[in-house]
């Protein structure tokens, strides 16, 4: 079995195309979409059930009370060693400073799939 990557992104297409475009490059990967959902320790639960090696973060979560951010700190407190990747539309630099104790690999702004691939490649 490959390495297997999670997504967390609550926009379904935006989601699934990262799903298509990395499984094309990334072909003997396992890359699963995850929707954020009631918490971040609920939604940090649902990514530790599928044992990622590395997960992709989205910061932002539409009508939700808690973002990316929350759910990396609380994957970080269940334990999760794996790298991280904060890949979002915009990242406000006090968001990367209240991180930094959680270890994100990296920060990259979307659309930017070409810097996502590379880190990837880099983390794989």
């Amino acid at each position: 079995m490959g390495i297997r990557i999670v997504i967390v992104d609550d926009d379904s297409f935006v989601g699934n195309a990262l799903v298509r475009n990395l499984r094309d490059e990334f072909s003997s990967e396992v890359i699963l979409l995850l929707k954020p959902e009631g918490s971040a320790k609920h939604t940090a639960k649902l990514v530790l059930n599928e044992n990622p090696d590395i997960v992709i973060m989205d910061l932002s979560f539409s009508g939700l009370s808690f973002d990316g951010g929350h759910v990396i700190q609380a994957l970080r407190e269940e334990g999760f060693k794996g790298n991280i990747i904060l890949f979002s539309g915009f990242i406000p630099e006090d968001k990367k400073t209240s991180l930094e104790a959680c270890e994100v690999l990296a920060y990259i702004q979307k659309p930017n799939l070409d810097v996502l691939k590379e880190t990837l490649k880099i983390a794989l």
